[in-house]
């Protein structure tokens, strides 16, 4: 092989090309096949070579010694050889009788290196890189006797030369590629390899590097077959085989049969097939990956020597023992790991990195114990039958997801404090009964899922809501900290030991799952609150809130019940029932009992609050009732202790409690309002751009806004603040002296009440028409418009709930203005007058989420006109080429309509409300400053401020910068 290699360095590019198609005669001996050989490779008679090899370095040019700056030499070397031809690929498909195209050859080239040029006494030159070629092999057979190349070799390196000249340095492999797709079978006798080999160096010290070989690259794609039969097969660190296509589950993969492989430096094996299952039987050496893309199983089942590591970014890799898996470590990033059948090797040596999309571990029915723990950014998800137990500290950060079977951990396992825990499927397990304490940022699991504490305490940090269907065991404990709210919905009734809610809430049953049971003993912390329809076994020690139900509903207790003085009762009261805490054992009371009435009609009642079968004792050292200062009349409230109860008397004359924090409504209408009419000035204000002859021809303009407005409070009605952020663009023309346009924009607005907690958003699309006529001196403008309200509210009620509602809402608007620009000495005075008009109408809608607090909201209409007057004062600076303008403004607006703010709603008993708001403020008294640039020839720029100054009850601050383009 070397002299054939040697023979192919001789050569030149022409000779190359010309025998590139030379087919095996009938007497040939065996056959090579090289896919993008250098042209330092062999070619003897029967030979196919797709795609050129580089020319060799011709001869240095004469040396020669630069003096100065105390003198160096250097020899200066003659330009490289030209690189070989790329061709296209070749494309050889099967007949359809099935049998091959292909005659056999003894070499088959795809891309060749150059040689390097020899030194002699002059510089010798660098050979270049080999020309590109691949081949697809579609339903052909090939024949390889002996040895098959993918990647050209590289070129060898020139001999030094007299003088220490430096021989040339051999020119690159040319990259080849070889698909075999729909049945092609390559049959290959000796050695097959995928990547160029280097070149050789020259003959002396100062001779050429060879050059690097290049890129090779192997499809095995579907339907086709690689035989190895008394084979091996060697991947360099240019070379890659693909199993299926170049690119993830495009195809299915091919088959190969024969001996072992072995892959150097960088060289690669990617598993891109989408079979569902797909055998490897080949081994493995060397120091490159193995790498799973493709969705399907791959199995290794090699006794595997590869040190470069595995990678498995998506579907799984099946093993049956570690050895299948190489010596290198395993990255799982999308994809996993699935033990075979009986296997229950530790592979966490190797293991594990779990990149940013995490991995999965299948135990596949086998109990695996991992010694060493598992780290990475990534999340775990177990997924089969059978039991993993991790006995050693995991670090990585992701979630951890139980699909099937259990997660154990045991010794010193323990699982990384950031990470959270979710069973996803019934008879699935958390077992932590044989390690030791844990910390999880949640925990969430459906029905039928299990959590297994044994002696230990789980502690559960974050502050994002969950759901736990499943069911505790043990006699370790529970702690609930963070602000979220963990729903427990499962029997746990075997559970014994304690739940401490040390922060948010815990909930033991929601409305729909009444019947949930927590076992052992409950201590609510004073940061905690107690919820829900379920029952807890065992005692209640109250130092925080308890709420039974959480919205009207009955919580039971097993055992005892206690409250501290730092302890809240929260009952809510409905025209027709009330909460309740039904306690097994006996209640001890003190502290607080805090009595919500949902809005409704009241009449003379008697409702049972608390019950204890042992006995009362105690009183609550404060009774707090909201009814949202309604009158009372003669209907009395009254809380009474018996024996064995609590209760609230209502006597006398009905009573109507009215909802509280209703004026949130209104301010969500009173703020669109306001900006639809705020929409108005900003198109009026593009218009006097073009009166003044700014902006003329055809025009796009686009403004971008952002605001603070505040209106304060009237009456007993609280104010609110709005911040919102859009913008507003348009294109308009000329038609003679008149000017129309059409402008569009979108704007989000976030608004907070102030005291009541009460919060909505905004988000509006606007259109609009827009049209300018001078008459006289006078110019005449107007504009008409549409948006579209997208409406939200929340009002919070604590442990109680949050009622929610969104609804759409419409606007509608109209203006008119009559401006007159005079020059005035170096300035421009425009005085203006004109009359605008809003109406916004905002949808009924129901809320959520609070239950008997939640309304029904009636639709809001609120009507705008305002007569305004302003003037606005120009100063230009600069030149005709880089003009700028100073403007100052400043103007008045007065709300002529009603400013009464009010809209109806109605209790969940039919009562029906009415909601107030802060008025309609009446005066706005603005001013502003803005200055505008050219930043081309056509385009300017306008950056400004405005402010509404208090003189009611509102004030508003706004930035902007307007671009507008002169077509």
């Amino acid at each position: 092989m070397d002299n054939a290699l040697n023979c192919i360095h001789r050569m030149s590019l022409t000779e190359i090309n010309a025998r590139r198609l030379i087919q095996r005669g009938a007497a040939s001996a065996l056959i090579t096949l090289l896919i993008g050989v250098a042209a330092s490779s062999a070619q003897a008679a029967d030979v196919l070579l797709v795609g050129s090899g580089g020319a060799g370095g011709g001869d240095g040019t004469d040396g020669y010694i630069s003096g100065g700056n105390g003198g160096s030499d250097f020899f200066l070397p003659g330009a490289g050889g030209a690189a070989g031809v790329p061709l296209p690929t070749q494309t050889i498909p099967g007949t359809a009788d099935g049998s091959s195209l292909l005659p056999s050859y003894e070499y088959v080239g795809i891309g060749g290196g150059g040689g390097g040029g020899d030194g002699g006494d002059l510089g010798g030159l660098h050979g270049e890189v080999g020309g590109a070629g691949a081949i697809n092999l579609d339903g052909t057979a090939l024949n390889v006797d002996n040895t098959l190349f993918v990647g050209g070799a590289g070129g060898g390196g020139g001999s030094g030369g007299a003088g220490s000249t430096r021989g040339g340095t051999g020119g690159a492999g040319g990259a080849g590629t070889l698909t075999a797709t729909g049945g092609a079978t390559i049959t290959v006798g000796t050695q097959l390899y995928i990547g160029g080999l280097p070149g050789a160096g020259g003959n002396c010290g100062c001779s050429g590097n060879g050059g690097a070989g290049g890129a090779g690259v192997f499809n095995l794609g579907d339907g086709s077959t690689l035989n190895l039969t008394g084979a091996a097969f060697t991947i360099n660190g240019a070379g890659t085989l693909n199993i299926g296509s170049a690119t993830a589950n495009e195809t299915s993969a091919g088959t190969i049969t024969g001996l072992a492989g072995s892959i150097d430096n960088a060289g690669a094996i990617n598993f891109n097939q989408s079979d569902a299952l797909y055998t490897f039987s080949t081994a493995i050496s060397g120091s490159g990956t193995v790498t799973q893309n493709g969705s399907g199983t791959t199995v290794l089942t090699g006794a595997n020597t590869y040190s470069g590591g595995t990678f498995v970014n998506a579907g799984t890799i099946n093993f049956s023992n570690a050895g299948n898996l190489g010596l290198g470590k395993i990255t799982l990033d999308g994809g996993g790991l699935q033990w075979a059948a009986g296997n229950t090797d530790d592979i966490s040596g190797k293991l594990i990195v779990l990149g940013a999309s995490g991995g999965k571990l299948d135990t596949n029915g086998n109990d695996v114990t991992l010694a060493t723990g598992i780290g990475g950014l990534g999340g775990l998800t177990k997924t089969g039958a059978g039991t993993l137990t991790l006995t050693d500290v995991s670090t990585y950060t992701g979630a951890t997801t139980i699909d099937q079977g259990t997660l154990a951990l045991a010794g010193t396992g323990a699982l990384a404090s950031a990470t959270s825990v979710a069973l996803t499927s019934a008879a699935t397990v958390f077992d932590m009964s044989a390690g030791g304490n844990q910390s999880l940022a949640h925990l969430s699991g459906v029905a039928g899922s299990q959590v297994a504490l044994g002696a230990n305490t789980l502690t559960l940090t974050d502050n994002t809501s969950q759901i736990f269907s499943g069911s505790l065991t043990g006699s370790g404990g529970l702690v609930k900290l963070g602000s979220g709210v963990l729903t427990l919905n499962g029997a746990s009734g075997s559970f014994t030991g304690t739940t401490t809610i040390a922060g948010g809430t815990l909930a033991v049953g929601d409305e729909a799952h009444a019947g949930a049971v927590l076992g052992g003993s409950v201590l609510v912390d004073p940061l905690g609150t107690l919820i829900g329809h379920g029952t807890v076994l065992g005692d209640l020690t109250n130092g925080g809130v308890v709420a039974p139900g959480g919205s009207i509903g009955t919580l039971t207790v097993g055992g005892n019940y206690s409250q501290s003085n730092n302890g809240t009762l929260a009952i809510e009261v409905s025209p027709t029932t009330a909460s309740r805490l039904r306690v097994g054992g006996s209640a001890a009371l003190d502290g607080t009992l805090a009595v919500m009435f949902a809005p409704g009609t009241y009449s003379a009642r008697q409702y049972t609050l608390l019950s204890a079968a042992n006995g009362v004792t105690g009183r609550f050292a404060n009774v707090d009732m909201t009814t949202a200062g309604a009158n009372l009349g003669k209907l009395q409230s009254s809380i009474t202790y018996g024996a064995n109860n609590v209760g609230l008397t209502l006597a006398d004359d009905s009573l109507v409690v009215a909802p509280v924090n209703t004026s949130i409504y209104t301010a969500l209408a009173t703020t669109a309002v306001l900006q639809a009419q705020g929409a108005n000035a900003s198109l009026f204000e593009r218009l006097a751009n073009v009166q003044r002859g700014v902006e003329t021809s055809r025009n796009a303009w686009v403004r971008f806004t952002g605001a603070r407005n505040k209106v304060d409070g009237t009456g007993d009605e609280p104010g609110f603040q709005a911040h919102t952020y859009g913008f507003l663009a348009g294109v308009d023309r000329q038609f003679g002296s008149a000017t129309v346009g059409v402008a569009g924009g979108y704007s989000h607005t976030s608004i907070n009440e102030d005291d009541t907690g009460a919060s909505g958003d905004i988000d509006t699309l606007r259109l609009a028409l827009y049209a300018s006529q001078p008459v006289g001196r006078v110019n005449l403008s107007a504009t008409m418009g549409y948006g579209l309200d997208f409406l939200s509210q929340k009002r919070p009620f604590g442990g109680f709930g949050t009622a929610e509602g969104d609804h759409t809402g419409h606007e509608f608007t109209a203006a008119t203005q009559a401006s007159v620009p005079m020059q005035v000495g170096g300035f421009v005075l425009t005085p203006h007058a004109g009359l605008r008009y809003a109406y916004v109408r905002a949808n009924g809608f129901s809320e959520s989420g609070a239950h008997g607090q939640d309304l029904d909201v009636d639709s809001d209409d609120v009507h705008s006109l305002q007569p305004y007057v302003g003037m606005t004062l120009d100063k230009q600076f600069g030149d005709a080429q880089r003009p700028m303008n100073l403007q100052f403004r400043l103007g008045y607006a007065h709300e002529v309509l009603s400013s009464g703010r009010a809209t109806a709603v109605q209790s969940q008993d039919g009562t029906v409300f009415t909601a107030k708001g802060t008025d309609l403020p009446r005066s706005f008294l603005t001013t502003g400053a803005s200055i505008r640039l050219m930043a081309s020839k056509s385009t300017t720029v306008a950056l400004g401020a405005d402010a509404i100054i208090n003189t009611g009850h509102a004030s508003a601050q706004t930035a902007y910068i307007r671009l507008n383009h002169r077509f």
